[in-house]
């Protein structure tokens, strides 16, 4: 492993504080169990596929050892996991009502980000949808700005950057910045996108 959050007990450790923050901008998670197909796009150690209905839910990673972990622990009643790459997946017969790529683009370049996000685009099936949450690389100096630079993913990208990329493959509907915060201090900024892929 490269990175110590490459590990998969230490990166949910990492997440925990994190975790329902990320969602907020979804809303109603109670309807997310109402998707019949979900792909987890860099799925990590599956701590979201609790919340989609786990007869139609596939999380994929490239990193084993996080998928290894999923299956140990959720894939009796969440699902199925397996290690693959959102830029090459190609399941065969099989399109998703809707993709979850949550914190796991800004670990690829601009080349990396836009191959995957055509490949999820084709797995979208007509009319479903993309959910993003993404890593935002604030403007300004200051605690955001550093920890965005910090993060062991070397490309978080102003919003505007994000929006160019994700257009290449998706329509944006719905484009929310948010913050995550640790006992009130503000630390992360985050992109969240809802989008349709372009046909």
């Amino acid at each position: 492993m490269k990175h110590p959050l490459d590990h998969p007990a230490l990166y949910a450790l990492w997440q925990a504080p994190f975790a329902r923050q990320k969602l907020r901008p979804i809303g109603d998670l109670a309807a997310l169990r109402s998707e019949a197909s979900v792909l987890d796009a860099a799925c990590g150690p599956g701590d979201y596929a609790q919340l989609f209905d786990p007869k139609g839910y596939v999380g994929i990673d490239t990193n084993a050892a996080y998928i290894e972990r999923a299956n140990r622990k959720h894939s009796a009643s969440r699902g199925h996991f397996t290690v693959a790459d959102a830029r090459t997946f190609d399941p065969p017969d099989r399109r998703f009502g809707l993709v979850f790529a949550n914190s796991f683009l800004h670990h690829l370049d601009d080349g990396g980000a836009r191959a995957a996000l055509a490949n999820l685009a084709r797995l979208t099936a007509p009319g479903g949808r993309l959910l993003l949450m993404d890593l935002l690389l604030p403007e300004t100096q200051g605690p955001a700005r550093w920890l965005a630079r910090a993060d062991r993913g070397d490309w978080p990208r102003s919003q505007q950057h994000w929006l160019q990329l994700l257009e290449t493959s998706y329509t944006p509907r719905r484009v929310e910045p948010y913050t995550l915060r640790l006992l009130g201090t503000p630390l992360w900024r985050m992109l969240f996108v809802e989008a349709s892929p372009r046909r």
